[in-house]
């Protein structure tokens, strides 16, 4: 049964694009952005971040979250009604009931 043609598309294509590249090991050109292949091009999700709605008690000391568009990063979070926090811009303290959502960054996978 014959394979009937690269079953793995461009990764493979690029692989073998990289090992000729560098068959000589001392190759200097380098592998062209258009070349990579899409899990790793300039649009791909792989350094993504998305913005997810979270309860602030969840969060610990030093996560950084935004509520009402001001940006604030968890200063205590002793597991209590409340979290201590400042803002970001304008170190203003205060404190968030601990069951209040607010919008995190977080890396998508």
């Amino acid at each position: 049964m014959g394979l009937g043609g690269d079953r793995f598309g461009v990764g493979v294509n690029w692989l073998q694009r990289l090992a000729a590249v560098d068959d000589d090991q001392g190759g200097t050109e380098a592998v062209r952005g258009c070349d990579l292949p899409p899990m790793f091009g300039p649009n791909s999700g792989v350094h993504k971040t998305m913005k997810i709605n979270v309860d602030v008690g969840s969060l610990v000391v030093g996560d950084k979250f935004s509520l009402d568009g001001v940006e604030y990063e968890v200063m205590r979070n002793g597991g209590g009604r409340y979290v201590h926090a400042h803002g970001t811009k304008v170190q203003t303290n205060t404190y968030i009931p601990s069951e209040e959502e607010v919008e995190v960054e977080r890396d998508s996978d």
